[in-house]
């Protein structure tokens, strides 16, 4: 299975989530492997969308981990019409190219999925970022 880098971000939140639950060693073990498959991508992307943050000079509007998808243009500024036009396409330019970044494919990842118990605690949120990985027995 291949994930965007949009789908492994949001799984590495959830698998965070997950690993600080007790759960069974076969479970904790499938975790952790994928997990650090995961986060290997989550540098590279993280690396790229530092460059564009700085490339087109936007500033992130998140202090959560969760929320680093979002981004704002109020830190931008308004020095003079000119300025805020050239701010503007520079925002819409870093929005173009942050969607390509977060359509683009990552590596294949294996198939088999990670055995849960049924009785676990998670987040709906956190439940859709990784629901492809996990099988409920």
């Amino acid at each position: 299975m291949k994930l965007t880098y949009q789908r492994a971000v949001e799984a590495q939140v959830a698998l965070n989530e997950l690993s600080k639950i007790n759960l069974p060693v076969e479970s904790s073990i499938e975790i952790a492997r994928l997990s650090n498959q995961i986060d290997v991508e989550a540098k590279i992307f993280a690396s790229i969308r530092d460059k564009l943050i700085n490339d087109y000079q936007v500033k992130p509007s998140h202090t959560e981990r969760e929320d680093m998808l979002s981004f704002t243009c109020s830190a931008l500024g308004v020095d003079s019409e000119d300025t805020q036009r050239v701010k503007e396409e520079n925002l819409k330019k870093f929005v173009h190219e942050f969607q390509k970044l977060l359509d683009t494919e990552t590596v294949e990842l294996p198939e088999n999925k990670i055995k849960l118990p049924k009785d676990i605690l998670i987040k709906p949120k956190s439940l859709k970022a990784i629901a492809d990985f996990i099988e409920v027995v």
